[in-house]
């Protein structure tokens, strides 16, 4: 079997056949694909990093995107309540408000995190809607911002100094 690229692993080497088959082994004399992988390398055959750039901006974005998600939604408290964080509880809210404004209700209830119904003002919910929604933007500014950092980095030592 004809080895067609060696790449980098911690723990030996991610070799792949010409029949495009993967296989994860250990560089130590006597495993599988060892004498393949051996004429490879000996041969001149170029052994890539572990990742390549491409994929290390892939799995980058993946942890920012996992981190905005935590970020946005992230509980916000009022008047010593917990609210659900989110631009959807935020427009839940205002949503809410209105409703009731058209019922010509007087007040209006909104749930919180621990599932208790908490009855406020209009003016209260709208604030309310008002600090989930800013803390929603800040976190989507924030996500927006690094994805494009991350795309023009052109180095890994770029993208290792990005974080959150």
């Amino acid at each position: 079997m004809k080895v067609t690229k060696v790449q980098k692993e911690k723990k030996g080497y991610r070799v792949t056949t010409e029949d495009k088959k993967e296989y994860s082994i250990p560089y130590i004399k006597g495993t599988y694909l060892y004498k393949e992988t051996k004429a490879f390398i000996d041969g001149g055959g170029v052994i890539e990093d572990e990742f390549s750039l491409i994929d290390l901006k892939e799995k980058k974005l993946e942890d920012i995107s996992i981190k905005y998600q935590e970020e946005s939604t992230k509980p916000i408290s009022y008047k010593d309540v917990l609210y659900k964080g989110g631009d959807a509880s935020a427009s839940a809210i205002a949503g809410a408000v209105e409703l009731a404004q058209r019922l010509g209700e007087s007040n209006v209830k909104i749930i919180a995190i621990d599932d208790s119904e908490n009855e406020m003002s209009f003016n209260d919910a709208l604030e309310l809607s008002a600090l989930i929604a800013r803390a929603w933007r800040g976190a989507f500014f924030r996500y927006k911002e690094l994805k494009r950092i991350i795309n023009s980095a052109t180095t890994v030592e770029e993208l290792e100094q990005i974080t959150w």
